[in-house]
């Protein structure tokens, strides 16, 4: 991944989102935006095709302080039964 440091991604989180709203990543790479979210009182979705994705991630998790850490959940390919449906109709 491509990481982008903290700061950074924390004024765009700040600037474009307000405390409480969701924020969406789908290039999640190392987790930068999740961390930045939590601590700034974000929600955030992050997406990442990358089966590494979780180690990165969970990396910038072990740095949050005491009071972020149970703020997060991993979800491991929640919607790849959904788009390997070979020649089928799928209703949306």
């Amino acid at each position: 991944p491509t990481q982008k440091p903290a700061e950074v991604v924390r004024r765009l989180v700040r600037g474009l989102s307000y405390p409480g709203s969701i924020v969406l990543d789908f290039f999640a790479g190392s987790g930068t935006t999740g961390k930045v979210c939590i601590e700034e009182n974000r929600h955030s979705i992050l997406v990442d095709n990358d089966p590494m994705f979780e180690k990165y991630f969970e990396k910038h998790l072990k740095k949050l302080s005491d009071k972020h850490k149970n703020k997060f959940e991993i979800v491991k390919n929640p919607t790849s039964e959904f788009f390997n449906h070979k020649n089928k109709q799928v209703t949306i």
